[in-house]
Parts: C-alpha cells; sequence; structure tokens
C-alpha cells in the first residue's frame, strides 16, 4: 500500500474542501431535441437517478399536451385508411375518428409527418417515396423527428386561428403515428380540380372568382 506521508490531503490544517456527502446531488438535463425523439417511440426519458421520466413531467409540449383534450386525438381513437395522395409534407391518408365523448366515427384525412408504409396495393411511386424517408429516419432520427415536429408546430399555429366554412377544419393531432387529423374533403384537393377544368377548357366565371377572393380575404370568420 503506497504511503500517504507528505500529501496535502494529509497536512494539519489543510482544507480539502466539502466531502462527496456534502455536495449538491447531481443533477440530469435532456435535450429538447432529446425529448421530441423519445416522444415517437415511447413517452419516457431515462434519468440515471429516479429512472423512467415520462414527458408529460418535464416536457408535455413535445406530446402536445398544450393543445388539450380537444385537440389531442388518442391513437386508439383514430383508424388509418387507405392512401389518398402525397402532400408537401409527406403521405394523406383516409381514416376514421372517434369523436371525443361518442361513439360516433367521421371521416378524416391524416397528413403524415412521419413516414407510414403506403400499403401493399399503393404505386410504385409512392412505395418508393416510403423507403426513401424512411432512409432518411433510420441515417438521422434526432433531424427529421425534430424536423417533423416543427412542421406540426408551424401548421397548428396557422389551422387553428382559422374559422370558415369554406376551409378544411383541424380536428386534432395524433401524436401515434404524427399525424394532422382534417376533415375530409370528399370532392379531393383543389388543385386537382383546377387541373381538370383546365384539360376540359372550362373557365372559372368572374362571379365565381370574385366568391373565391372574398372567401380568401374574411378567412378567419367565425
Amino acid at each position: 500500500m503506497p504511503s500517504v506521508e507528505g500529501h496535502p490531503d494529509h497536512l494539519p490544517g489543510y482544507d480539502v474542501g466539502p466531502s462527496l456527502e456534502d455536495q449538491p446531488p447531481a443533477l440530469f438535463s435532456w435535450m429538447v431535441e432529446e425529448c421530441i425523439l423519445a416522444a415517437y417511440d415511447h413517452k419516457c426519458v431515462t434519468c440515471p437517478t429516479h429512472g423512467d421520466v415520462p414527458l408529460v413531467q418535464i416536457a408535455p409540449d413535445t406530446i402536445f399536451m398544450d393543445l388539450g383534450e380537444r385537440h389531442l386525438i388518442r391513437p386508439e381513437n383514430i383508424k388509418k385508411g387507405h392512401l389518398l395522395g402525397r402532400g408537401a409534407f409527406g403521405f394523406v391518408f383516409k381514416g376514421s375518428c372517434k369523436l371525443r365523448g361518442s361513439n360516433t366515427f367521421i371521416d378524416v384525412a391524416m397528413k403524415m409527418l412521419q413516414p407510414v408504409q403506403p400499403g401493399a396495393n399503393s404505386r410504385q411511386s409512392a412505395i418508393i417515396a416510403y423507403k426513401a424517408a424512411q432512409g432518411k429516419w433510420d441515417r438521422d432520427p434526432l433531424q427529421y423527428a425534430c424536423k417533423a415536429y416543427c412542421t406540426a408546430r408551424q401548421e397548428l399555429n396557422i389551422l387553428l386561428s382559422l374559422r370558415h366554412p369554406h376551409i378544411v377544419p383541424l380536428v386534432g393531432v395524433c401524436t401515434r403515428p404524427l399525424a394532422l387529423v382534417l376533415d375530409l374533403a370528399p370532392q379531393g384537393a383543389l388543385d386537382a380540380v383546377l387541373r381538370h377544368y383546365r384539360r376540359s377548357g372550362a373557365r372559372l366565371g368572374v362571379y365565381c372568382l370574385q366568391a373565391i377572393i372574398l372567401q380568401v380575404t374574411t378567412h378567419t370568420m367565425a
């Protein structure tokens, strides 16, 4: 055993500072990006001292708890149907959503913000797009999870403020899989209708254009 004679820690009157017992307990923290990523797979992050800690206790906004029950859709209350098409942020599926406090289901559109398999009977282009998106998530899950979360927040900031009979309203947000849920527009996308008009040689009348402009300017009408 080595000698400690003459070591500063053992000299009379030498202050070695507080002992380990006197030091404050260690504090552990997480990056918000880590919490966002954890929300996709489970609802907890792991603390070396306290074990699994639910996200609802430390970062409730990462699982959209700040929206309240009105706009938060539980995964068991929504069912994904067939693929409707591809939007700016990902696939759009038809779905069936159970209304809160009742047994009534309504048809909805689910705008997926994370890669979701389009289905076995989907077009080859959709399958290729899904595999490409999933590959990006597999290579850098933290980046793409945060990107999807930020996209959801940006969309929600707009959709929550829109109230108009001619604008498809927001039903809510589902966290697993991450999707914005809107009322289903049974006639399809407006751009597809306009393309059909263009191909057929039809033109929108003056009064129709006037009505469109009026609807755009009054988009916040309750």
